[in-house]
């Protein structure tokens, strides 16, 4: 896939209906925004771009090396030093 999003990546918790963690299964649900997410599949846990696309659903921009995404789940917060 060539898209790509060149976007900081964020947290999308906000409107999720897990705890931040937990992994969400793609047969249950897919994300509401297009974003980074952390995705599993095949024993294996990467960052992937979730492209929201108004025909359709959306889908993950993945490249032929990783499996199929089978469960995502929304990014952390950035880590920020007390008082900040």
């Amino acid at each position: 896939c060539e898209l790509t999003l060149r976007e900081e990546p964020r947290c999308e918790s906000e409107g999720e209906e897990r705890p931040q963690g937990e992994w969400i299964p793609c047969s249950e649900r897919l994300p509401k925004k297009s974003g980074q997410y952390y995705v599993s599949g095949g024993y294996k846990v990467w960052i992937c771009d979730f492209i929201l696309v108004p025909t359709f659903e959306g889908g993950w921009c993945n490249n032929a090396s990783n499996p199929v995404v089978e469960a995502w789940m929304p990014l952390p917060k950035p880590y920020q030093k007390e008082g900040e």
